[in-house]
């Protein structure tokens, strides 16, 4: 049904084209590191205590070793304990944890060692982990403020403690995004929808104060709102967005207009409403979930790792199912060596896209190759351009073609029509992405009509009030976060096509883990993401191969 819109795909090319200008700023050459040895612990107190002394690159190196060590400590037990709470056992005192973290982070000392030694310094090593390292902390200083941290982690309790209730019965969260994907009653569909209003409607004034607090803490430093101080960080321009955000708006309406009056016409519905979309994307796009049983999503998902060389049963990945705020959730406990996944899968394709994403995190994590805890940490856009390398397989007509009993044609149907699935979705991050920055920009305006207006916009469907907007936890855990899956998508898209230039084919090739692990995952954040993709692909990040996978007739 949706290839009569194949050439709508077209309308979008010169938005994504543009994309890639937003990422290559601020590029500064940067060197791997070796990890400093023989050092004593104690000496390396001594100087966290009197920072603004060291006085030379031996004192330096020190000091950078034990406040790393100390961070990385800290960073582990957080990890540890968010773990325990989103599988309900016994943990320990989150805020506690936090305050620890917030005595390094905001030590005034610390950063103003790390700013004198940064130009100061000879050492090419130890140059780069003082600038990643102060990125780290500037990026971080907000969320490690005590009233922020403490907020964003009793809201976030709330999240993980809640259950839905659907019609009197209390349901699993997965089981209710379930009824919104496959029933076909409206009214079930519609109860579905709202059972997230009660979660919305408890904690929106403590995330709407969450919101002004993390502004009031930038003011401080000069800036407001607060993704006037956070996009910057991630070299990214916001007015430079916006523009293409609108852009994006009026290439895609014709398309988008066009498929769903189809959807109305085939399901006889005159408006649709925000509980049908998810409906229609399944009907209209995804293949019958009898193809993707639940029993076999990790088989596959390591039977996909084991085909690009990696040793699933060698490395130090943990899955385990339980009800969370997501469709999956990776936990890099400690680099490398204990990376876990949370998901609650189902039968569907959507669950084999969630887990090959998931575990592409943790791939990445296992094989970061950096002693120093600051270059362990690459940037959000790139980490979730490693996921989505993975993820992009479950939509591959190879890997369909031999993990699945789609008949061909079929395969060849859902190919064309995930396009649209796709574009939808970024559509749907533009409109999160909106939705947020106008939050920052006035917290005092009723947001609930605020979202309802920017759906309604951007996904053409009624628009509804009803509290929801809060639910979305990412608000909460990770604002000012939408953009990076924009640019994941950007990253994924030019990776795959060098990767089919190059080593092709890639189903059964181990050639593409040694692509990954050397070029992407083991320099960490030692050098600058943009220039790993620039090294590993020949050319710096594009939008080309992305536009050609959602226009050309015979792409993925």
């Amino acid at each position: 049904m949706l290839s009569q819109h194949s050439s709508s795909f077209r309308c979008a090319a010169d938005l994504i084209r543009k994309l890639a200008s937003l990422w290559h700023v601020c590029k500064e050459k940067a060197f791997v590191p070796t990890r400093a040895t023989g050092l004593s612990k104690q000496r390396g107190d001594v100087l966290l205590e009197t920072g603004v002394l060291v006085k030379n690159e031996s004192e330096l190196e020190a000091f950078l070793d034990e406040l790393e060590n100390r961070l990385e400590e800290i960073e582990v037990e957080k990890a540890e304990t968010l773990w325990m709470k989103y599988i309900r056992k016994p943990s320990g005192d989150l805020n506690e944890i936090e305050r620890k973290r917030s005595g390094i982070i905001l030590n005034d000392e610390y950063h103003a060692t790390v700013k004198k030694w940064k130009p100061k310094t000879q050492n090419t090593d130890l140059r780069t982990r003082l600038r990643v390292l102060e990125k780290f902390l500037l990026r971080e200083h907000v969320e490690a403020k005590p009233d922020v941290f403490s907020l964003r982690n009793k809201i976030n309790e709330d999240h993980i403690a809640f259950k839905p209730v659907v019609l009197g019965k209390q349901m699993q969260r997965s089981d209710v995004r379930e009824m919104l994907r496959k029933n076909a009653d409206r009214a079930k569909r519609k109860a579905a929808w709202e059972s997230f209003s009660k979660l919305a409607h408890k904690i929106e004034a403590e995330v709407k104060q969450l919101i002004k607090l993390r502004n009031a803490h930038v003011r401080e430093s000069g800036y407001e709102p607060y993704d006037a101080y956070i996009l910057p960080q991630n070299m990214i321009d916001k007015a430079e967005l916006l523009r293409l955000y609108a852009e994006l708006f009026n290439l895609s309406k014709p398309f988008l207009s066009s498929v769903l009056d189809d959807a109305r016409d085939t399901l006889k519905i005159e408006e649709l409403q925000p509980w049908d979309i998810s409906y229609i994307i399944d009907q209209f796009v995804k293949p019958p979930d009898a193809h993707f049983p639940r029993d076999r999503i990790l088989h596959k998902t390591k039977d996909l790792a084991r085909s690009f060389g990696f040793v699933p049963e060698e490395l130090p990945i943990l899955i385990k199912q339980t009800d969370i705020p997501f469709g999956g959730l990776c936990f890099s406990i400690r680099i490398p060596t204990d990376m876990r996944i949370l998901s609650n899968p189902r039968d569907g394709h959507r669950f084999y896209r969630t887990l090959f994403h998931e575990y592409g995190h943790a791939l990445h994590g296992c094989f970061i190759n950096q002693g120093s805890f600051a270059l362990k940490d690459d940037a959000g856009c790139f980490c979730e351009g490693m996921a989505c390398i993975m993820e992009h397989f479950a939509s591959d007509s190879d890997w369909l073609q031999e993990n699945t009993s789609i008949p061909e044609a079929e395969i060849r149907r859902f190919v064309k029509a995930n396009k649209a699935s796709r574009l939808l979705r970024l559509r749907n991050l533009v409109a999160l992405s909106t939705f947020e920055f106008q939050a920052y920009d006035n917290p005092d305006q009723e947001l609930n009509r605020l979202w309802s207006k920017i759906r309604s916009q951007y996904l053409c469907v009624q628009e509804n009030e009803t509290p929801q907007w809060a639910s979305q936890s990412i608000f909460t855990t990770h604002p000012i976060y939408f953009q990076n899956y924009i640019i994941a998508d950007l990253i994924a898209a030019q990776t795959i096509t060098h990767l089919k230039d190059t080593h092709k084919p890639l189903l059964g090739n181990p050639e593409v883990s040694k692509f990954l692990i050397s070029n992407y995952y083991a320099p960490g954040a030692s050098v600058d993401w943009q220039e790993k993709i620039k090294k590993a692909t020949g050319r710096r990040l594009s939008a080309k191969p992305l536009i050609q996978q959602l226009t050309s007739a015979h792409s993925e």
